[in-house]
């Protein structure tokens, strides 16, 4: 919930997101290639990373450094990709691993400054996390927010813009959260019900 956004067909698309884990990468191929399978996507990831798994290349990723001559190289790539209105650029914009329940959320200034220079492009921020439920291996949790006209936030100052965009990935991330702690109540309340129902089942095999 609230279920996938409706963006415009014409329209470039920046997705941003809290960074909760190495799995990231994968998630967000898996809802590339399915749900936004008509929309060439890409991302910035760390050049010593891509220099390590150059295969990631050819998946639409992109190396950027820490640093000035880092953060205008991810802006210069970042508008050749959005040239494309096809195109769906992926970022991770908080710039670390970062726990999905951290307050308050803060963003890397990079994402400010590209919305200012793309007006034309629909921002949207993702919240993701990994909880582990009733299995031994974590669910793959999404939640996306509302999108944003990048027109009618490229006139703010850059530090606003990054505290407006922060806000709004906040509170997706609340919404996600609200979501998962409702999801394992009823997960927990289920087992205890389960487990109250295997032990009451012998004295009903012995009466």
């Amino acid at each position: 919930r609230p279920g996938w956004p409706e963006l415009p067909r014409d329209r470039p698309v920046v997705v941003y997101l809290n960074h909760p884990s190495w799995w990231d990468p994968a998630f967000l191929i898996v809802m590339g290639t399915t749900r936004f399978r008509d929309r060439p996507g890409y991302g910035p990831i760390d050049a010593e990373m891509l220099d390590r798994y150059r295969f990631m290349r050819r998946l639409g990723l992109f190396g950027v450094t820490p640093g000035l001559r880092g953060a205008a190289t991810f802006l210069r790539t970042a508008r050749r990709v959005l040239a494309d209105p096809r195109a769906m650029l992926w970022i991770t914009a908080e710039g670390r691993f970062t726990d999905p329940r951290s307050r308050p959320v803060t963003l890397m200034p990079g994402l400010a400054h590209l919305v200012r220079h793309e007006p034309t492009a629909v921002v949207v921020p993702l919240a993701l996390e990994y909880p582990f439920w009733d299995e031994r291996t974590p669910e793959a949790l999404a939640c996306f927010g509302r999108p944003m006209e990048a027109a009618s936030l490229a006139g703010m100052p850059v530090e606003a813009l990054n505290e407006h965009l922060a806000r709004r990935l906040e509170e997706t991330m609340d919404a996600l959260a609200k979501d998962a702690r409702a999801r394992r109540e009823a997960v927990e309340a289920r087992v205890a019900e389960l487990q109250s129902e295997a032990r009451a089942y012998p004295a009903k095999v012995q009466s």
